[in-house]
């Protein structure tokens, strides 16, 4: 992201949208990966069709999210249910040759005076707000009247089971056209692109049934409508696509052979050809070669490997041998200097003799090093080799294909195939194999065969059934199509068949029938309604339905992608009931939000801490106690405990001030500082630290965990100091007894009845800032060799560290330090945000609650300045920005709000207006349970 002008609200938006916990949200709810994957599907429809992308905007404009979610209101559900129900009446009363005129006229009096006007009173307000989301609101509406023909049908007498095929069919066409009708009157009236409405969901069944469960027989009837039995077309389509399968697979495992395939990863970018599917043969294969592959390569990196250590080995001992040369030079040079030679002599070989030693000893590190990093990439080459050696068939499967890939029908592993059969065989399959001609015929004649054998098999049994009868039916009608497809006899007697007549109808059928159906039911899974319906609420728990509630309102009502239907009104829909509808354009673009979210991610998502710390009410102590023997020993006593908690949190504890101390958080911190000491025991019986004597050059290590580690220290600390008080407070007249008596009586006395300067005395002020180590902070040895930090983090910790509140202890952190927490926790909500509960509730209430909690959450995060963390029991504030440079000086304090703008570089560096560099502050608060739980403040700290 280049550098420009945003809000303290907006860094921490698009942090939130790129953290663990809310891209964990989006995956279970969002369901993004899958969402994508039908996206890409309908864009392929649309290319095939010619159709413009304003068709499936609002699903483009969803796409950083995924699913879409619609809330719908009880009532406005029963109007689409109701309507479902009596049309279906109307049909099965039709359709089984029993007409009812009551039928008629309770589907048309519900029609006209209550369904039509609210869905035309809906669709005029919806797409008069936002005409792209008319596509959702078509989508919505079949979902409903498919929700309510699936309870009718589950209530349907027995006998109209046989007959659903065929109401089902009534029941969509007559729809499907009063759709069409308003859509058209609406849409000339208002800028609406319907074209993807009408070349899918305005073609098929309205149904429930999901993607994965779509068989051929599902929409048998509608492809013996267009002249070709469903048997034959599903057998030419897997004939199709078997031929395009094999010179696909042919085509990929040339390119493996030819590409340099070092390795797993280096599998999936061997071809560009899409694949939609891989057969077992192929398969095996391309594991064949992949592991023949393998077993040479891994020989020839253990023949490198077994070279470089040798040649490793060789360099070492030159090294040791220039070593050696070295130091027997310098006894020369000792024995130069008993014999009383001229020192100014001496001094010249010895500028001579160190010149050499350093050139050839740097001259053999570097040929070292050259060795070591070959060595290192030999043995990343076996490991990748003996990778492929071990590989199978069903990583060959996962890597090609994908893992996520979901269990589909066969319809749509033909979409998929679809597109790429025409570019192979051309658009009028000018360039179809002969063989695949010639196969064709005889697959006619053995469906025709099979057919007229399963007919015949059917007469001889009791036709009774409707089911049966129904069956024998389709079986003549396809025995019929089959027929027309016959031609005259060769002159050898064999029956010849209109090839072109097949192809010309089965690419009618992928075109008109399979196509639209496959993507109505895409379009049906890329929109959900919200809240679940009672059956649905049976099934999940309460922290899944207010987790989705949180999903719901934080990503989608608070960026204004969530859409409602309601009614106006109370109770039941009188006729001419209006229809509400809410739907409002996305506060800011997409694009925005993931330039910026990455380079977040970037910068801060493996950091380096520094903690200084500082005690507060030692000048008071010292000057009250006017012991320093006793000063000290309550210090030491108070650092002790300091220090358990942060080597607890994993903190290198670097130095104890006497009055604070100083600790750092990173990848390392932990291994370090084992390294650099070790606890004894002294003669008294105490533990104390003392240094190793190593010298370890390594430098630190950032760690996605740093800010949290530093964060929990910090609280723990805060938490430690006031339970060293409580353990100690009857101590205090120990400790103070040469006190004036009348300033303070100690026996029995409660630490909230302290008066405030005793209280200070165990406070603390804590101070962390975050960076890059490197760049920010750098971890060495100094003069006296003792362990050491240098950068401006411990400049600034120091700097926070001194803020103060008299009543409590403070703790502060920069802006980097709540980022890195913030991007890597698995959980976190908005400061405001207070527990609800779902035990024990009646469904209804549920519902209603989950609707408020997402306007809520929306709410919310819109005036929130602040998170809590309350699995790790950790709160923080927002306090706005902090000066740090502006010209050669260094400000105090200057505290902005979080909808000021503020400039941002590529390097995520915050300026103010005239320049300054400036830092996000944030105040940390341990969160506390019961009657002490924290209050809001009117104030922050002082400084």
């Amino acid at each position: 992201m280049k550098a420009g002008t945003t809000t303290l609200d907006t860094i921490e938006r698009a942090a939130e949208s790129v953290s663990r916990y809310t891209k964990r949200l989006s995956k279970t709810f969002g369901q993004k990966e899958a969402f994508c994957r039908h996206l890409a599907r309908i864009s392929e429809f649309a290319r095939l069709r010619r159709l413009s992308d304003a068709s499936y905007e609002v699903l483009r404009e969803h796409e950083p999210y995924g699913i879409i979610y619609v809330e719908v209101e009880r009532r406005f559900r029963d109007l689409h249910h109701t309507a479902a129900a009596n049309l279906l009446q109307l049909l099965l009363d039709t359709v089984s040759d029993e007409p009812s005129e009551a039928s008629y006229s309770r589907w048309r009096q519900f029609f006209q005076s209550e369904f039509a006007p609210a869905m035309r009173s809906a669709y005029e307000r919806w797409v008069k707000r936002k005409p792209s989301s008319a596509l959702v609101l078509e989508i919505t509406s079949r979902k409903l009247l498919a929700e309510g023909a699936q309870t009718w049908w589950r209530q349907a007498p027995g006998w109209a089971a046989p007959l659903r095929e065929e109401i089902t069919r009534r029941f969509s066409r007559e729809l499907n056209g009063y759709f069409h009708h308003i859509r058209s009157s609406v849409c000339a009236k208002l800028p609406v692109n319907d074209a993807l409405i009408a070349e899918s969901i305005g073609k098929t069944y309205i149904t429930a049934i999901p993607l994965e469960d779509i068989k051929i027989q599902t929409i048998a009837g509608e492809i013996r409508q267009c002249g070709i039995p469903a048997l034959l077309f599903e057998r030419t389509s897997a004939l199709f696509f078997q031929t395009l399968r094999d010179r696909v697979e042919a085509d990929l495992l040339e390119s493996i052979k030819r590409a340099t395939v070092a390795s797993r990863s280096d599998l999936a970018n061997v071809s560009s050809t899409r694949l939609v599917d891989l057969s077992d043969r192929a398969a095996e294969r391309i594991e064949t070669e992949l592991q023949v592959r393998g077993r040479l390569m891994a020989e020839q990196c253990t023949k490198r490997i077994a070279e470089l250590s040798q040649e490793l080995d060789d360099g070492r001992k030159r090294l040791r041998h220039e070593l050696r040369k070295g130091f027997h030079d310098a006894e020369e040079l000792l024995a130069f200097v008993d014999e009383s030679r001229s020192l100014e002599s001496l001094a010249q070989r010895v500028r001579q003799r160190s010149t050499w030693l350093g050139e050839s000893l740097a001259k053999e590190l570097a040929s070292l090093e050259n060795v070591r990093r070959s060595l290192d990439t030999a043995k990343r080459s076996l490991a990748n080799a003996e990778s492929l050696e071990r590989i199978t068939g069903a990583d060959v499967r996962e890597l090609l294909l994908g893992s996520a890939r979901s269990r589909e029908s066969d319809l749509g592993a033909f979409i998929d195939q679809f597109g790429m059969l025409l570019e192979t065989v051309g658009s009028s399959f000018e360039n179809i194999p002969e063989e695949t001609l010639k196969s064709l015929e005889n697959l006619i004649a053995s469906t025709q065969k099979e057919i007229r054998l399963e007919l015949r098999n059917l007469t001889d049994l009791n036709r009774s059934s409707g089911a049966l009868r129904a069956t024998v039916v389709s079986c003549e009608q396809d025995i019929q199509l089959l027929e027309n497809l016959g031609g005259d006899r060769d002159f050898l007697g064999r029956k010849r068949y209109h090839i072109r007549t097949l192809l010309d109808r089965w690419r009618h059928v992928m075109e008109e029938v399979v196509a639209p159906f496959v993507i109505s039911r895409v379009l049906d899974e890329m929109v959900k309604f919200w809240p679940p319906t009672i059956r649905g609420l049976e099934t999940l728990t309460g922290s899944a339905m207010m987790d989705e509630a949180r999903y719901v309102g934080e990503a989608l009502e608070y960026n204004n992608l969530f859409y409602r239907l309601t009614l106006d009104g109370e109770g039941t829909p009188e006729p001419g009931v209006k229809v509400a509808v809410q739907v409002k354009e996305p506060a800011e673009t997409s694009e925005e939000r993931e330039q910026l979210g990455g380079m977040l991610v970037r910068h801060f998502s493996r950091t380096v801490a520094v903690i200084v710390y500082d005690i507060r009410g030692s000048s008071f102590m010292g000057a009250k106690l006017f012991d320093a023997d006793k000063e000290s020993q309550i210090r030491i006593q108070f650092n002790r405990l300091m220090m358990k908690i942060a080597r607890r949190n994993n903190a290198f504890v670097l130095k104890d001030t006497g009055d604070g101390g100083i600790l750092w958080f990173g990848g390392n911190s932990r291994e370090l500082y084992d390294a650099s000491y070790e606890m004894k025991q002294t003669r008294s019986g105490e533990l104390v630290r003392q240094a190793t004597g190593e010298r370890n050059e390594v430098g630190i290590e950032p760690s996605e965990r740093s800010g949290e580690w530093a964060l929990r220290c910090a609280r723990d600390m805060v938490l430690g100091a006031e339970e060293f008080v409580a353990v100690n407070i009857q101590n205090y007249g120990d400790w103070f007894k040469d006190v004036d008596k009348r300033e303070l009586s100690f026996a029995g006395v409660a630490f909230a009845s302290l008066p405030p300067e005793y209280k200070r005395i165990f406070q603390i002020g804590v101070g962390i800032a975050s960076g890059q180590p490197g760049r920010d902070l750098t971890f060495h040895y100094n003069a006296f060799g003792d362990p050491d930090l240098t950068g401006q983090l411990v400049r600034e910790a120091n700097v926070y560290s001194t803020a103060r509140d008299p009543s409590r202890s403070v703790i502060l952190c920069d802006g980097a330090t709540l980022l890195n927490f913030l991007l890597n926790c698995e959980e976190f909500a908005a400061r405001d945000v207070k527990s609800v509960r779902l035990e024990n509730l009646p469904p209804q209430h549920i519902e209603d609650l989950l609707k408020r909690e997402v306007t809520r959450r929306a709410e919310i995060k819109k005036t929130s300045v602040g998170y809590q963390f309350e699995s790790l029991g950790i709160g923080v504030d927002r306090i706005g920005l902090r000066l740090i440079y502006q010209g050669k000086h260094e400000s105090p304090y200057r505290l902005t709000t979080g909808t000021d703008d503020i400039q941002i570089d590529e390097y995520a560096k915050l300026y103010d207006a005239s320049g300054g560099t400036t830092k996000l502050l944030y105040e940390v608060y341990p969160i506390r349970r019961g009657p002490q739980d924290r209050t809001t403040r009117d104030g922050g700290p002082s400084t």
